[in-house]
């Protein structure tokens, strides 16, 4: 759950999306983040690529930090592992506003397991970058160690 809240929302603040292969999204409500400087707000996020939340359904996210390149942002987050999987690697696509950010795939040095049923994490990592404002549009592929895709999110917000 660690590495797919933190690829959604701070490694997420980086990436991009192609609309044109998009069905219309049905958004999950969403909550405002204050950081030190920034707010993340309207943030929002539902399944993409027609794969549903088979693996996991996220509940609620907590941000909070200095948005700025080498500050560690601390994330809470809770939901429910649906089933057990493994994931290898993620695939980021970040866009803000028409600029992209990042796209790419982000192997594992280390593949995750997850057991089903309820979980809550917290953890802390640093920025990479310090994020410019503007309204995002993220998406995140979880992938197996056969590089098959598990689950697709997308998730739009404002950063200010």
């Amino acid at each position: 759950m660690k590495l797919i809240i933190a690829a959604l929302l701070v490694t997420g603040a980086l990436a991009v999306i192609n609309p044109k292969v998009m069905p219309a999204p049905i958004f999950k409500e969403g909550l405002g983040i204050n950081f030190v400087g920034k707010t993340a707000s309207n943030i929002a996020w539902t399944d993409c690529d027609g794969t549903g939340t088979p693996y996991i359904t996220v509940k609620t996210v907590q941000i909070t930090g200095n948005i700025q390149q080498g500050n560690n942002i601390t994330v809470i987050g809770t939901g429910t592992v649906n089933q057990a999987f493994t994931v290898a690697s993620f695939d980021l696509a970040v866009i803000v506003g028409s600029i992209k950010l990042y796209n790419g795939n982000i192997p594992l040095t280390d593949p995750q397991s997850f057991s089903a049923g309820a979980q809550s994490l917290t953890f802390s990592e640093p920025m990479p970058i310090t994020p410019p404002s503007g309204n995002y549009k993220v998406t995140a592929k979880m992938r197996d160690a056969a590089g098959h895709e598990l689950q697709c999110f997308y998730v739009t917000m404002t950063l200010s």
